[in-house]
């Protein structure tokens, strides 16, 4: 156990610095509603871990490869509101965890009615990603650790994302990224970023129909012009973080 205790205590360290990929995709349809998902593949926790010494520490733990239904646990994640618990009933969570393949990948996946309430779903993902983790990895939680993990999309957290009929728009909270340096979480991000091992982030929009126009860094339109994906890394983030901005007109 207390081999058990250390490994996550290393996993959850690197984890509040931000070291996983992160890919959102949203699927718009005609009437405004569709589906969000939400993927944080942390797959690469393990493998740091375990060039730490954490090589043997859960060599006898049984994988996990799950799919759960969101419908009945919806009451149990006491940190959302009612609102947001309405909201993601009908949404399931894909969670895979194999420390002898080093696997460590979430999957959430949400439907929504209507525009707006993909950025509540987005802003609700990593207390349900947050939640799971905590639930399956039991006593091997460090002590106090729940409490602060993070969210699933830190730099995401920096952005205005605002999704209107025929327009989509991310723009920098000016007012946030002016407290930039006294974000504990983004000191560790960038720390790791300079080190070689950036987070990256991809987001991935398929339009109800093509789309007419498209600015943004490191954004790319499919042949039929109604799928749009745009990548990035912290290390982006740190150089322009005003360079993240993008807006898609269709």
């Amino acid at each position: 156990m207390k081999k058990n205790v250390l490994f996550f205590s290393v996993i959850f360290t690197l984890l509040l610095a931000g070291c996983f990929e992160t890919t959102d995709e949203v699927t718009l349809k005609k009437d405004g509603s569709g589906v969000m998902t939400s993927t944080n593949d942390m797959s690469m926790l393990i493998s740091m871990a375990k060039g730490m010494g954490g090589a043997n520490a859960m060599g006898d733990e049984k994988p996990t490869d799950t799919i759960v239904s969101l419908a009945k646990m919806a009451d149990s994640l006491t940190s959302l509101t009612d609102e947001e618990k309405d909201l993601v009933r009908n949404g399931k969570l894909g969670l895979t965890i194999n420390m002898t393949d080093e696997k460590m990948i979430t999957r959430l996946e949400i439907p929504f009615a209507k525009l707006e309430q993909i950025d509540k779903i987005k802003g609700i993902s990593s207390k349900i990603t947050n939640y799971f983790l905590g639930k399956n990895m039991g006593d091997n939680m460090p002590p106090g650790l729940g409490d602060k993990m993070p969210s699933s999309d830190p730099i995401g957290d920096y952005y205005f994302t605002t999704y209107s009929q025929g327009v989509i728009e991310k723009k920098l909270n000016k007012e946030k990224y002016a407290g930039l340096e006294s974000d504990e979480i983004m000191k560790g991000i960038k720390e790791i970023a300079d080190n070689g091992m950036p987070m990256s982030n991809t987001i991935i929009i398929n339009l109800p129909s093509p789309a007419k126009s498209i600015t943004g860094k490191g954004a790319t339109l499919s042949e039929d012009k109604k799928k749009v994906t745009i990548k990035s890394t912290a290390e982006d983030f740190f150089d322009n973080a005003a360079g993240l901005e993008f807006k898609i007109e269709y």
